[in-house]
């Protein structure tokens, strides 16, 4: 059979119309424009599912198609939560160190003769009157059954505005510094020693049956000496930009050089003499130095380190979006 013959029975068998057919190439008959179209479809279908795979990796974990825990599992958890507190250890710092992202507060607080220890440290914003701690606590649900659910540690998003500091103690009593100023840049030392110490009243109790600054989340394993030297420890939380309780690696940089790493939570505890500088460094986070003063409280947000920084920023210029949690 000849090429000739052979093209004029494709082409009475073909559906494809002539126009569109390409002749024997070594032998064999192909279609090009039919390739293409083959290629194209591939094409489209690995892009769908990149599309669709890149869209269940950003939701938020908190979506209607997660594993959504039963109640009691829930109460379990809850239950476990609120235990979770040392209530046989009694907290006496002497200061409060507050980093949030823009803003610094160094809050300095006075003896106490009831020797109750602290409980806590609120803000109640003027305006709307609300409490407001330095974390919040969100229930982590995974996207599959298997995963484990728990509470997740995150800093509290103060909007900008005045807020009254208030110390609160173990007995119920406490100190209100009124009119603090929460705004972009503000770097203030907040004196409480001279101020008097309040009674305890119904609003302070309340207030005890919130979550304490020294609550736990989950299973902490401190050093062996957590027992020894309490009153000379700094203890605290470390957070990073995103929000969330950072990994992170606290190091002194006097003396012998000890160094700790942040508990699940964020929580950290390392004993010092006096005025110390600890340095703070995690993956994707600046490497940050502070002189602390010993027996003090820490809570502080790391962060980005400026390549990261540069990047992130990049990224929303070209995208568009805000990136929040």
């Amino acid at each position: 059979m000849t090429k000739q013959s052979l093209d004029e029975l494709v082409r009475t068998m073909s559906v494809i119309p002539s126009s569109k057919l390409n002749g024997f190439v070594d032998g064999y008959y192909y279609n090009d424009c039919f390739m293409k179209s083959i290629s194209l479809k591939a094409r489209c279908f690995l892009l769908t599912i990149i599309v669709l795979f890149t869209v269940y990796c950003l939701q938020p974990i908190t979506a209607q198609n997660t594993y959504i825990p039963n109640q009691s599992t829930i109460d379990s958890i809850n239950s476990s939560f609120r235990i979770a507190t040392d209530t046989s250890f009694k907290w006496h710092p002497e200061t409060i160190y507050v980093e949030l992202p823009d803003m610094q507060f160094e809050f300095q607080l006075p003896h106490e003769a009831d020797q109750a220890g602290v409980a806590n440290l609120l803000f109640q914003d003027r305006a709307s009157g609300e409490i407001h701690l330095l974390d919040t606590i969100k229930l982590f649900t995974p996207r599959i059954s298997f995963d484990a659910v728990r509470h997740v540690r995150y800093y509290t998003l103060f909007t900008q505005g005045k807020y009254d500091a208030i110390l609160l103690y173990n007995n119920g009593k406490y100190i209100r510094y009124s009119d603090i100023i929460f705004e972009t840049g503000v770097n203030s030392v907040v004196n409480m020693e001279e101020l008097p110490i309040l009674p305890a009243d119904s609003e302070s109790q309340h207030w005890l049956g919130l979550r304490g600054f020294m609550a736990s989340i989950g299973t902490r394993n401190l050093p062996e000496n957590y027992t020894t030297d309490k009153g000379r420890k700094i203890r605290g939380y470390l957070f990073c930009h995103d929000g969330s309780a950072c990994g992170a690696y606290i190091q002194k940089l006097d003396g012998d050089n000890e160094g700790v790493v942040t508990e699940s939570d964020g929580y950290f505890e390392i004993g010092v003499d006096d005025y110390q500088t600890l340095q703070y460094s995690s993956i994707g986070i600046s490497v940050t130095q502070r002189n602390i003063k010993s027996n003090s409280g820490l809570f502080i947000v790391l962060g980005l380190n400026e390549k990261d920084k540069e990047l992130l920023d990049s990224i929303n210029i070209r995208t568009g979006t805000l990136i929040s949690r």
